[in-house]
């Protein structure tokens, strides 16, 4: 739907004036073997604080995949890998972040029909114009603990500075409302984030959002000012510095892990991208 600024900030500014985020969850990264319960797999920093009802997800953290039911009043941590699914027995109302490097993604969704997926955000903003360093870092920071004393004494606290910032940023934020067409586009830009080791293509895009190939161009044209195809693999390139400066896969996992064809095109692509080879970068950051 299309974005609202005021919505967001009437929210906001609800949540804080309601809730003493007292109450944290924590979900790891995702180790185990899947077992079809979850479909959602983001690459990304999450929060989601539920403000009314239960939320049901099936997650999986570790090594385990299980049914979590979170409770009003409580605010659910996913680190990026960890994997969820949708359950839709119970009523809810959530507030999400999803922090993207080039933005932050606001979804506020309501669920009022049990026994029916919940096929859309009732409303989200994309917040780039005004996002501070400060407000990313303070997510990054939530997200860095784990269940146990020292989170149960910070995560209060740091989710009310994490609110307190996003409600700045939102009130400073001027971004047009582009409408639809402006939504999509980040919809297919997230799904390709949480897919790039897979054959991404134009046809499987447009499939995906049931529109034709040639809007999905016009889309990245319009907003990406670039290719889809130079954008997939400029995303790849970006996903797989960050394998190589985090993790200690090897080159041909990195190259498999972000939709390289093989470990020689992958190692083209990123020299000529970054203007050295992944092992010299990898080298540099030890």
């Amino acid at each position: 739907m299309d974005f609202s600024r005021e919505k967001i900030i009437s929210i906001l500014e609800d949540i804080l004036a309601e809730s003493a985020f007292d109450r944290v969850e924590f979900a790891e990264k995702f180790t185990g073997k899947s077992t079809g319960k979850t479909g959602y797999t983001s690459r990304n920093n999450r929060l989601t604080f539920v403000r009314r009802g239960t939320l049901q997800l099936q997650i999986g953290s570790g090594r385990e995949v299980r049914l979590r039911e979170t409770p009003a009043g409580t605010t659910l941590v996913m680190k990026p890998f960890c994997t969820t699914g949708g359950v839709w027995e119970k009523c809810h109302e959530t507030v999400a972040l999803v922090c993207h490097p080039e933005y932050l993604r606001i979804i506020h969704a309501i669920h009022n029909r049990p026994g029916t997926p919940l096929t859309e955000p009732t409303y989200f903003y994309h917040l780039k114009d005004s996002l501070r360093n400060s407000t990313n870092d303070a997510i990054n920071m939530l997200c860095a603990l784990s269940a146990g004393d020292e989170a149960d004494r910070l995560a209060p606290h740091m989710l009310k500075i994490i609110f307190s910032l996003l409600l700045e940023d939102v009130k400073n934020s001027r971004l047009h409302e582009y409408g639809k067409a402006y939504a999509l586009w980040h919809n297919i830009t997230e799904y390709i984030s949480n897919s790039l080791e897979t054959g991404l293509t134009r046809e499987i895009i447009a499939g995906k959002f049931n529109i034709t190939e040639t809007y999905v161009s016009r889309l990245f044209a319009q907003f990406s000012h670039d290719t889809f195809k130079n954008y997939l693999r400029t995303e790849r390139l970006k996903a797989s510095l960050k394998l190589l400066e985090q993790t200690d896969m090897t080159i041909e996992e990195i190259a498999w892990n972000t939709g390289f064809q093989s470990a020689s095109y992958f190692i083209r692509c990123f020299r000529t991208y970054y203007h050295v080879s992944p092992g010299f970068r990898r080298r540099l950051k030890k």
